[in-house]
């Protein structure tokens, strides 16, 4: 069967739910634990909190399987002019709740972050080059589906939609791993710039795929 991708644009409780469930998944229930003070139970809103955010400045793709019900891959895109926690409302949808309930050094850690999060890629792309492409949050795909095709069609879909404006695509990453996947995908990568985490110092990568340019 072949993979199906569609884009979310008004989802049900039920399907927001489903999409923060898979990325909780897709992490093995672990994304940013340290820098969340390794409180577990945080992880899953945090998560929602990205997800909501998406439907709200952003595009939520989810992927399926045809004939079998349920989500099994997730994408969250930030396309040209749109950007992550760019205004209160996505704030308020969730990631202001977990911020508030963390202690004053991961609050300030992710402060830190989110400034890295703009003054890096406006290193690497050049200026103002992130937010004219298409950008890639963050996406996962369940642990029992990986390695089937399900990734690769998630970002082969906005990269079709990229096509048609000439967009390029973009994404970051922090650690080596990711570094061999996006390059056989056909990214440019640029980097790395050390930065620091709740673990200490990692390199953060800048990847990058002209579309029709």
């Amino acid at each position: 069967m072949s993979i199906s991708v569609r884009q979310l644009t008004q989802p049900t409780d039920d399907e927001t739910r489903d999409a923060t469930r898979v990325l909780h998944e897709a992490f093995e229930r672990k994304y940013f634990l340290p820098a969340l003070g390794g409180d577990q139970s945080l992880v899953e809103p945090f998560l929602l909190a990205h997800v909501k955010a998406t439907v709200i400045g952003g595009e939520l793709y989810v992927a399926e399987l045809p004939g079998t019900p349920g989500i099994v891959g997730v994408a969250l895109w930030f396309g040209p002019g749109q950007k992550f926690l760019s205004g209160n409302e996505q704030r308020d949808a969730g990631w202001n709740q977990t911020m508030n309930v963390l202690d004053t050094a991961c609050q300030n850690w992710w402060d830190n972050f989110l400034s890295l999060a703009d003054t890096v890629p406006e290193r690497l792309y050049g200026p103002g080059q992130q937010q004219a492409s298409y950008h890639l949050q963050t996406f996962g795909v369940l642990p029992q589906h990986q390695k089937k095709g399900y990734g690769t069609a998630l970002m082969s879909a906005v990269e079709e939609k990229a096509k048609l404006t000439s967009s390029d695509v973009v994404l970051e990453t922090m650690g080596e791993a990711a570094v061999p996947i996006y390059k056989k995908l056909g990214f440019e990568v640029l980097g790395p710039e050390v930065i620091k985490t709740p673990r200490g110092e990692a390199n953060a990568y800048c990847f990058r795929k002209r579309t029709g340019k």
